[in-house]
């Protein structure tokens, strides 16, 4: 039987999840190779403008040695290229500002551009722990439980796009909504609720 949480215990087995679920999805970042969105990704963090529209730096045409696409993807050009690129990327700009701070630190390899989605799929278990204390402490154990073994959360966990961010901050907003209406006088009072929306617009 599942463990009810108490409030003497608000946070020792709902955190157990994101712990274990964090460890098995480091174990699987370099399980696969980059696949052709996450190369977009990568090329986007260097200013390259891979998606063949009109002023991108390639083309359909294009026919390059290799050396010539090494080079190109040794420059970085992300900030004079930025607002082209994210045009042309077609999504809000704050997943590859985010994106880009975290592997100036851990890198561009797989690990590197995985982890962060990772980390924003491990803190968004978190958040949903949260949502489900608002509707009772079962529901603070099985919800980060069902979510953490969800078939598409997996998946974005371990892709090198922005979705597992959309996801934390659509868990932030949902808890944000739940607590105007279940505690309205202490969700009212802080930077939280516009600090979610505003991410989720720009995320």
């Amino acid at each position: 039987m599942l463990p009810t949480l108490t409030s003497r215990q608000p946070y020792r087995w709902w955190l157990v999840i994101p712990v274990l679920f964090a460890a098995a999805g480091w174990s699987q970042l370099t399980r696969y190779g980059l696949w052709h969105d996450e190369i977009y990704t990568l090329s986007f963090l260097h200013g390259v403008d891979a998606y063949l529209f009109a002023g991108s730096d390639l083309q359909a045409s294009s026919q390059h040695p290799l050396a010539w696409y090494q080079q190109l993807l040794r420059q970085d050009m992300y900030w004079p290229h930025f607002w082209r690129d994210i045009i042309h990327e077609g999504h809000p700009p704050l997943y590859f500002l985010l994106l880009k701070g975290w592997t100036s630190l851990w890198g561009t390899g797989e690990k590197g551009l995985r982890s962060f989605s990772l980390l924003a799929a491990t803190l968004t278990l978190l958040v949903a722990a949260r949502v489900g204390r608002l509707v009772s402490p079962r529901a603070a154990w099985l919800l980060p439980l069902l979510l953490a073994c969800c078939p598409p959360f997996l998946y974005f966990a371990l892709e090198a796009r922005m979705y597992a961010l959309y996801l934390l901050l659509a868990a932030l907003d949902l808890y944000w909504l739940l607590r105007l209406v279940r505690q309205p006088a202490a969700a009212s009072i802080g930077p939280g609720p516009p600090a979610a929306g505003t991410g989720r617009t720009c995320g």
